[in-house]
């Protein structure tokens, strides 16, 4: 009888926690609908590839625009302990998992910031990625705003600027150029 109460109380634990993952997904793509940007997670396996056409270096900031739960933020910082990372996200539950996500991963180097990118101040940037829409990109960048940043895309462009590199992510093509990323120099 004790067996079976203990399975009983396992089952309830389990069907809690599922029921929590599903109202934060949920959530997040609730919140996600009414702000200029789905959010669409970047799969680990581009990570590399990604940190590539970056070049991070020793002394780098490096930005996310749209961290989204800050997964790739915290891979990159652990492996680039010499630079700094910001991640900017306005979906509060989304930030709330990368704050936790930074917790757990103990990074000093490591911030993420509640706020709208459109009105971040991210002059110190060195580095910027972003998955953005391409009138996104180009409210953000405009031509001569920030000289010297290395600025990589997944999937859309800028108008106003010609990339220096577009890398493939994956073989497969996807609906609009999500296998891409679009290297610029501004």
């Amino acid at each position: 009888m004790e067996a079976s109460l203990i399975a009983i109380i396992v089952a309830q634990i389990a069907l809690i926690l599922a029921l929590i993952a599903f109202t934060v997904k949920y959530g997040v793509l609730l919140i996600s609908k009414g702000l200029d940007v789905p959010f669409v997670p970047t799969p680990v396996a581009h990570f590399p590839i990604i940190a590539k056409a970056l070049m991070i270096r020793p002394g780098d900031v490096v930005y996310d625009l749209g961290c989204g739960d800050g997964r790739m933020l915290t891979h990159l910082a652990e492996r680039f302990p010499d630079a700094r990372f910001i991640g900017i996200e306005r979906n509060f539950l989304l930030h709330a998992q990368a704050q936790l996500r930074k917790r757990l991963s103990q990074s000093q180097n490591l911030t993420f910031r509640r706020e709208d990118f459109y009105e971040s101040d991210f002059c110190d940037a060195t580095r910027v990625y972003g998955y953005l829409l391409s009138k996104i990109n180009d409210k953000l960048f405009p031509p001569g705003k920030y000289p010297g940043v290395r600025f990589v895309s997944r999937a859309f462009t800028l108008s106003h600027h010609t990339p220096v590199a577009t890398v493939e992510l994956s073989k497969k093509r996807g609906l609009h150029s999500e296998h891409l990323l679009h290297v610029y120099e501004l």
